[in-house]
């Protein structure tokens, strides 16, 4: 989409260009722009580092990393062409390879950013000001990675991949496309966000939340046979038995907590006046929602044995241990 001026008694387009013919380059122009500005891509980002290349296995480094107003990192990368290259493998890397980044690196490398662009501020009360934390919670913090991709331009071939990345692996990746455009000696640029389209935003993260429960629920599914079976077999849960999400008696909703297992199958809990059956990980999310339940990972399927207890307070972890 192009940027017009009006001329006259009409509009003029401003005249086309390249990052190339402005002699405008990816690290010493785009980045710096970008970093400095970071608003124009997602007003809630903290731009923590850029040029991060804080890894022993590789010597390339992230254009500008920043951490979101969730707690999640988000790579950005950048490019001058009018096709992206091969950005979103690169991007997918440097996503594997944060993955694991704890809070306290995290701390480490703004306090080298803020010392890089000279200030002096105390990086952990900046990043936890910013995420609105009286103090670290390590685990709620990035849980998972975001990558941003700006371009002047995107190939068919790399938004197909980011498409499919995006629907059905239930990635956050967003296309970025910036062309510069001229007038005279003053330069413009047109900045849209093309994937995902804004008005489909938030069908993409409804689409997102319903690939993860479904991943979830899959995950599940091989638990099971390790947990839940295993307390079956051991008689350690029983039909006609009661079981609570301490999530909601720990928030004040001990009337609402307690289900009842009605199977020894996967789909075994009846809650309140409920027709349906649920698993353990499905009323989960479904009491979070209901009860506006906080701190719980309706998705995490590991903590599905701290989050249900017995009638006695026992956690499923503790059944399973127990002699």
């Amino acid at each position: 989409m192009a940027i017009f001026k009006i001329e006259g008694d009409k509009f003029k387009e401003l005249d086309k260009t390249t990052f190339q013919m402005e002699k405008l380059y990816e690290v010493q122009d785009l980045q710096k722009y970008i970093s400095n500005s970071i608003e124009i891509i997602d007003p809630g980002l903290l731009v923590i580092q850029t040029e991060f290349s804080d890894w022993q296995i590789s010597r390339r480094s992230i254009d500008i990393l920043c951490v979101d107003e969730d707690a999640n990192l988000v790579v950005v990368e950048l490019k001058r062409t009018e096709d992206g290259g091969h950005m979103e493998l690169q991007s997918i890397r440097y996503a594997a390879m944060i993955s694991n980044m704890t809070f306290e690196a995290t701390v480490k490398t703004y306090e080298k950013y803020l010392k890089k662009i000279e200030q002096e501020k105390n990086a952990e009360e900046e990043i936890l000001n910013f995420l609105g934390w009286e103090e670290n919670t390590e685990d709620d913090f990035n849980q998972e990675v975001r990558i941003i991709l700006v371009s002047a331009n995107f190939s068919k071939e790399l938004t197909t991949s980011i498409l499919w990345l995006n629907e059905k692996q239930g990635m956050d990746i967003r296309c970025i496309r910036v062309k510069p455009q001229k007038d005279g000696n003053n330069l413009y640029f047109d900045i849209q966000q093309i994937i995902p389209l804004p008005e489909t935003a938030e069908y993409q993260v409804k689409l997102k939340e319903k690939v993860a429960e479904e991943r979830s629920l899959r995950l599940e599914s091989k638990r099971a046979k390790s947990i839940f079976k295993l307390l079956f077999e051991a008689e350690k849960l029983k039909i006609g038995q009661n079981v609570l999400l301490k999530p909601a008696i720990e928030q004040g909703h001990e009337e609402f907590a307690m289900a009842t297992i009605m199977n020894n199958r996967q789909t075994c809990l009846k809650w309140k006046n409920h027709e349906k059956l649920y698993s353990f990980s499905k009323l989960r999310k479904v009491m979070t929602e209901e009860l506006n339940l906080i701190n719980v990972k309706p998705n995490w399927g590991f903590s599905l044995k701290h989050d249900w207890t017995d009638e006695n307070g026992k956690e499923l972890n503790e059944l399973l241990t127990e002699e």
